[in-house]
């Protein structure tokens, strides 16, 4: 769990510090599983937002076993109201929506924002990028020399020699250890989660059966810029006994979470408790906090 500033909440917090009396957006990441891409979309929240990130070291998690992970943190961490809020973006659309369903069978009911596209066409796009690699072995080649590329900055040619030798993937990932020895600033076992992560959750993603379930929750749908109209409004309509909210943003998907009309969005969702309590927050800074900063640059 990972805490963003934003406008109801100024500055970072570990996990072990929020406030379980709040209301708290929950956003779950796609393929890259990290908070930074969401820091100028929180920035302009008027509710504290929690980024579940889904770590390294467990490459063979399914997307069901991962809301199910998720949604047991956030009920036993993060006591739950009335209505949550959760936000997919990108393949965490997938995971927003089994978790949805399973905070339901819990008795909550809530809002689910899903950023870039409906979770069919992420799953069909992604494997759309994807069919040029017309079997395992590919991909695996593929994200191997990927990751390494990504970590040396550099030529790979020591990395296809030794991955001539190599046939099953985990002898794969040993080459792409032997080949950034010593030239990364992380040690070896990072690299090694990082790289079976990598191809763990492209996988997650390829072999997920989506399931449609009717949800009470209300569905919300932030569109890239490059995404088709109809269809998409359609396929989601059936996840929902509500009638959805889609919304068409300028900026393509790679790029929708830093578009300033997402922020609003959501917000334009948040219930009435939520921004009334907003509007009457204060939201400068303390005189303590400011002579604690000037006296600690004194003394530096």
């Amino acid at each position: 769990m990972v805490f963003l500033p934003t406008l109801a909440n100024s500055s970072a917090m570990r996990d072990d510090e929020f406030d379980v009396s709040q209301t708290y957006l929950c956003i779950i990441p796609g393929l890259e599983g990290h908070h930074d891409r969401f820091r100028v979309l929180c920035e302009r929240l008027k509710v504290p937002a929690i980024i579940l990130q889904p770590g390294l070291d467990r490459p063979d998690e399914t997307i069901s076993n991962l809301a199910q992970r998720y949604a047991e943190i956030l009920l036993k961490k993060a006591p739950l109201k009335e209505n949550f809020y959760l936000l997919g973006y990108e393949s965490g659309s997938l995971v927003a929506l089994e978790m949805a369903a399973i905070l339901e069978d819990h008795g909550f009911t809530g809002t689910v924002f899903l950023v870039g596209e409906s979770p069919e066409k992420i799953q069909s796009a992604i494997n759309e990028r994807l069919k040029e690699y017309d079997s395992d072995e590919a991909l695996q080649l593929a994200v191997a020399r990927h990751m390494v590329k990504l970590m040396i900055g550099g030529r790979t040619d020591e990395l296809e020699t030794a991955l001539c030798g190599a046939s099953t993937w985990q002898e794969k990932v040993e080459a792409c250890l032997r080949s950034i020895l010593g030239r990364v600033s992380h040690s070896v076992q990072y690299a090694q989660e990082l790289i079976e992560s990598a191809y763990g959750r492209i996988k997650q993603v390829q072999c997920y059966n989506l399931k449609v379930k009717e949800l009470r929750s209300k569905l919300v749908l932030i569109r890239a810029a490059s995404s088709t109209a109809n269809p998409e409004a359609l396929s989601l309509q059936r996840h929902s006994q509500q009638p959805i909210s889609v919304y068409q943003l300028r900026a393509p998907l790679a790029y929708t979470t830093a578009d300033l009309r997402c922020s609003a969005i959501i917000n334009s969702h948040l219930n009435n408790e939520i921004l009334e309590a907003f509007e009457k927050k204060n939201l400068c800074d303390t005189y303590l906090l400011n002579t604690q900063l000037f006296v600690t640059m004194d003394e530096s």
